[in-house]
């Protein structure tokens, strides 16, 4: 007899839950919101001075990948 699965991911959702603590799911929300806070910085600097910006992204990203 096949046994059915009642509640899928019910305890695993409650394993992670209990193992991360507040101030971790707190970094993890901020993390989030820094992230995506630069992806929206580059669209609107990328407005105002059009393809310049993309041409200092990559300036910027040579420089540190070469140091």
């Amino acid at each position: 007899m096949i046994k059915k699965p009642t509640r899928l991911g019910t305890e695993s959702d409650q394993k992670i839950s209990k193992s991360l603590s507040r101030m971790e799911l707190f970094y993890i929300g901020l993390g989030g919101i820094i992230g995506s806070g630069w992806l929206f910085a580059t669209l609107y600097v990328a407005e105002d001075a059009g393809g310049a910006s993309i041409l200092s992204w990559i300036i910027g990203g040579e420089w540190i990948r070469s140091s």
